[in-house]
Order: structure tokens, then C-alpha cells, then sequence
């Protein structure tokens, strides 16, 4: 369940921008075309307020879970070289401090 944090949430950021997106629409449609029964003078306002603010709304979440995944993979790599740097750095000062024969 907690291997590879990054791959999954990157896919979790897809599926909930995507069903964001569809039920923003659907809901936003639905208003406007009078599928959902509501106040004459809000149906304008509001079907367009949740369609493209539920939109908005489905792709900021989006790019925020996905960016989120992305920094925990590069922080992921980068720990990973440096771990590798330091070794190295390590190892050519023993080589240093090392009297020769």
C-alpha cells in the first residue's frame, strides 16, 4: 500500500480531475438545461458557476496532487545521488589520508 507514493497519488490526481471534471459538467449542464429544478433567476448564474468553477476547481486539484507526487519522486532521486556523492567523497578522502608506501 505505501510503495511508490508518487506513482499512485500522480494516478489519483488523474481519476479526481478527470470525475471532477464530469460531474462539474453534468451538474453545471444539468442546471442550465433544467434537468435540476431550481429558481429561474439562479439558473444562469449558478449552472455557470459550477460548471466552469468545478472545472477550475477539478484541474487545481489536479496539478497540485500530480506536482506533489512529481516532488516526492525527485526528492526521492536526488536523495538517492547524493547518497551516492557522499560516498564517493568519502572514499577519495581515505584514499587521501592514506600514507603511501
Amino acid at each position: 500500500m505505501f510503495r511508490h507514493p508518487a506513482k499512485k497519488l500522480k494516478a489519483t490526481a488523474m481519476v479526481l480531475a478527470i470525475l471532477g471534471a464530469i460531474a462539474s459538467v453534468g451538474l453545471g449542464a444539468g442546471i442550465l438545461l433544467g434537468a435540476v429544478k431550481i429558481r429561474a433567476s439562479l439558473k444562469m448564474p449558478l449552472g455557470l458557476g459550477i460548471l466552469l468553477g468545478g472545472l477550475a476547481l477539478s484541474w487545481t486539484v489536479g496539478l497540485v496532487l500530480h506536482g506533489f507526487g512529481e516532488l516526492i519522486e525527485k526528492t526521492k532521486d536526488n536523495n538517492y545521488m547524493i547518497s551516492r556523492v557522499a560516498s564517493h567523497t568519502k572514499a577519495m578522502l581515505e584514499d587521501q589520508n592514506t600514507p603511501k608506501a
